[in-house]
């Protein structure tokens, strides 16, 4: 009794297994197309602010649990109409808040077709946007608005046949996850008292070698109107030393031994301002040092 038991269990084994190899060996999902994004559509990618073009990726793919047999031709078009529903349905009316797209003279798609291979195990590919971000403004949201106009062989996912690719801004003071600083110093109104001064920073990237912060323990904003008032920029020389001047209507006043310390990636900035020409100057020195 107990052999025959022991048969039955082996026999048992051999044939799930024989089931389980055979699984493995037949595709398990419809194949269909698509192009990665998040909410929304969106696919976020940052751009340096380096002088110069850079290249972002889009990644397309092909669902399915086995390599594709033959190669796939995806088609990619521009899509306006994407980015106007976007507006539309998350803002209505409050047209400040729109997300624009970015110029034709901004970028450049080396070509609207992408192949993925066959015998591809991931089957996945990147779809190249080559991107000139300087000059562009950390205030406005860029999009360029595509979605897949044809493959051959397969489906296309509908709701991932679309992608807004959102260009993000970097320099190597601040890029998305990485632009956050704890400041410490003191501020002094004028005839007033010296205080001591603790925050923590969200830095803007704007070029190459400049950034944009609120002074000392002001409050940041998204309003533009507050951004034009309040902010000032950092621009960091060759020999690491720094010129601060106004984003637009602060009034400021640089003084001495303003430094970065790239190594330990720390600002040191010293400076008197007034948001308004009747109110007294205030006296900061602060200390920004990255969060890692």
């Amino acid at each position: 009794m107990i052999r025959i038991v022991k048969y039955t269990l082996l026999a048992g084994i051999f044939l799930f297994c024989s089931c389980e190899e055979n699984l493995l060996e037949k595709e398990q999902y419809k194949k269909v197309i698509y192009v990665l994004s998040q909410d929304n559509n969106i696919f976020r990618y940052s751009h340096a602010l380096n002088d110069s073009v850079t290249r972002g990726y889009l990644t397309v793919g092909s669902g399915g649990t086995m390599p594709l047999k033959e190669d796939v031709s995806i088609i990619f078009e521009p899509d306006p109409a994407l980015l106007e529903e976007y507006n539309r349905r998350n803002f209505d009316i409050d047209y400040g808040k729109y997300a624009k797209q970015l110029p034709f003279s901004r970028y450049i798609l080396p070509s609207y077709e992408v192949i993925l291979k066959a015998g591809n195990a991931d089957a996945t590919t990147f779809f190249p946007v080559e991107v000139d971000a300087n000059g562009l403004s950390p205030d406005t949201t860029y999009m360029i608005p595509l979605k897949i106009k044809s493959a051959s062989s397969f489906e296309i996912n509908p709701e991932k046949a679309c992608v807004l690719y959102q260009v993000e801004l970097k320099n190597s003071y601040s890029e998305p996850g990485k632009n956050t600083y704890t400041m410490k110093g003191t501020k002094q109104p004028e005839g007033g008292i010296q205080s001591a001064i603790t925050a923590t920073k969200t830095v803007t990237p704007i070029a190459k070698d400049r950034i944009r912060i609120f002074p000392e323990n002001i409050l940041p904003s998204t309003e533009l109107a507050d951004i034009e008032n309040n902010t000032l920029i950092i621009i960091v020389n060759e020999d690491h030393t720094l010129r601060l001047k106004p984003f637009r209507n602060i009034m400021l006043e640089q003084q001495e031994n303003n430094r970065y310390n790239k190594e330990d990636e720390i600002f040191s900035l010293h400076y008197r301002y007034k948001p308004d020409p009747d109110q007294k100057w205030i006296t900061v020195d602060e200390t920004l040092r990255r969060i890692r």
